[in-house]
């Protein structure tokens, strides 16, 4: 899938600091390749709602935050299903049409042999902000504009991502999440869950924490321990 005009021309203005700022590139590497300053920010904002306000509006804070991660996890499947469907579209950086400067500590092997399109990162994390604004508008616009500026830009900052990677992968994070608030498609496991959480929260809030946890990593332990049972079989 080759790049489409405004691929080409956000790419290079967002490149040219990369070769002038090395301060600010250094930064940007920060960024990407730390999950606290990615998903550790959204899951501790979700956390939050769970726990504001009283009655009423702490239970539909909890079914929010309950939907949002439910169809989190039905975006980033369908985004993973097209990865693996898809024509292969290799990463900007090694795209030698585009002639982007690639940092020196980049870790680009960590990108080369994976589908640049479309992006995964921008479906979770748009899903996961997304939510948030249906549950909770102020917040949740908070939690927009910090996946734009500290997770989306950065990867197309770095060339690991095509603009139109990203905001195919936010598309289906924002049509699934609005499909799940819309319909509730989640209504009668939301209740059952709820149930869970007034009869047995010693048990509900440990498995919370494990879930949020492998969020905030997007999920690298979880596909490492995959890894090594599918792979030494």
């Amino acid at each position: 899938m080759p790049p489409i005009l405004f691929d080409k021309e956000i790419l290079h203005f967002l490149n040219s600091y990369a070769i002038n700022h090395k301060r600010l590139t250094d930064f940007v590497i920060l960024l990407s390749d730390n999950n606290l300053l990615k998903g550790g920010v959204l899951v501790a904002m979700s956390w939050y709602i769970c726990f504001s306000g009283l009655d009423a509006t702490l239970t539909k804070n909890r079914k929010g935050i309950f939907n949002t991660v439910v169809f989190s996890f039905v975006s980033v499947f369908i985004t993973r299903s097209i990865v693996h469907l898809a024509t292969f579209r290799p990463r900007p950086f090694l795209n030698k049409e585009l002639h982007l400067f690639i940092p020196e500590n980049l870790n680009i092997l960590a990108f080369s042999h994976e589908s640049s399109f479309p992006s995964d990162n921008a479906t979770l994390f748009m899903s996961l902000s997304y939510g948030l604004w249906k549950t909770n508008k102020s917040l949740g616009i908070i939690g927009i504009a910090y996946t734009i500026c500290f997770i989306f830009l950065p990867r197309i900052y770095l060339g690991l991502h095509y603009p139109s990677d990203i905001l195919f992968g936010s598309f289906i994070g924002i049509f699934c999440i609005d499909l799940g608030f819309r319909f509730n498609l989640s209504g009668n496991l939301n209740l059952y869950v709820y149930d869970f959480v007034k009869k047995k929260p010693q048990y509900f809030f440990p498995l919370l924490f494990i879930l949020s946890y492998q969020i905030a990593d997007l999920f690298e332990d979880a596909r490492i321990l995959m890894g090594f049972f599918f792979h030494n079989k």
